[in-house]
């Protein structure tokens, strides 16, 4: 069905190929219903999202929206140290 986990995945290689094709409005797009698609899981494949968040987040530097892709390379960090059992706590520690 069209909220199958693999249609997650064909949309962020979709976006992958628009980045490269520096068409960066149709990879945004196909990047937010990727992240939209793999947030859904029950329950949600951290590592698949990272990698999602993070290639959406360099799209969007790349592109000229700093505040938006920064805001989403923020979240792939957060959940990435959530994921590793590290707390905010440890993290300005260091």
């Amino acid at each position: 069905g069209p909220d199958h986990p693999r249609i997650a995945d064909r949309c962020g290689a979709l976006g992958r190929a628009l980045v490269l094709a520096e068409d960066f409005a149709a990879a945004r797009a196909a990047y937010d219903r990727a992240l939209a698609l793999a947030e859904k899981q029950p329950p949600p494949d951290p590592q698949a999202l990272i990698e999602l968040l993070l290639e959406a987040g360099h799209a969007r530097v790349t592109s000229g929206d700093v505040a938006g892709g920064v805001a989403l390379l923020d979240r792939a960090i957060a959940l990435t140290e959530a994921s590793h059992g590290i707390s905010e706590s440890q993290r300005t520690r260091s």
